[in-house]
């Protein structure tokens, strides 16, 4: 079997471009058993043992995407992703582990009103009891992600 011939005017095509970290590999390293036109281009394939055994953050127990393109590209494994630039960007007292907010796994179109991720801390607080006077489940009304208390004008 063939494991290193390059074919001189072989272009690999847009389904897979073969990029970054992807370019230098020898065909085998992809096509196991000269299988070209059936090898799966979903990224876990070659990927998955990366994806077990990454630690910081531990992707598997955060229930990240199995799909590496959704935070990585083949020019650089570190995540180019900046949730300052998403339409919640952290701030304040915002938690920065990404489990704190996204510990179902879901990552796209969650809801990024205060409500959706404190409607416990609203439902449990006496002082004052913020159901018992209907506060407004606007919590930005009293409270800045910088300090929970609330600060009125004298």
């Amino acid at each position: 079997m063939i494991t290193d011939w390059k074919a001189p005017n072989f272009v690999h095509g847009e389904a897979f471009p073969l990029t970054a970290g992807h370019s230098g590999l020898r065909c085998v390293s992809c096509h196991a058993n000269t299988a070209f036109t059936s090898t799966e281009t979903a990224c876990i394939t070659c990927h998955r043992d990366d994806y077990i055994s990454v630690e910081s953050p531990n992707h598997q127990a955060n229930g990240y995407p199995e799909d590496c393109l959704e935070c990585h590209t083949t020019s650089n494994w570190d995540t180019p992703f900046d949730h300052q630039t998403t339409q919640f960007p952290l701030s304040g007292r915002h938690p920065r582990q990404i489990a704190s907010c996204h510990s179902s796994g879901q990552f796209a179109g969650l809801d990024g009103h205060c409500w959706s991720c404190h409607a416990a801390d609203y439902e449990t607080t006496n002082t004052p009891d913020h159901q018992e006077i209907q506060l407004p489940h606007q919590c930005e009304g009293c409270h800045t992600a910088q300090n929970w208390d609330a600060s009125f004008g004298q």
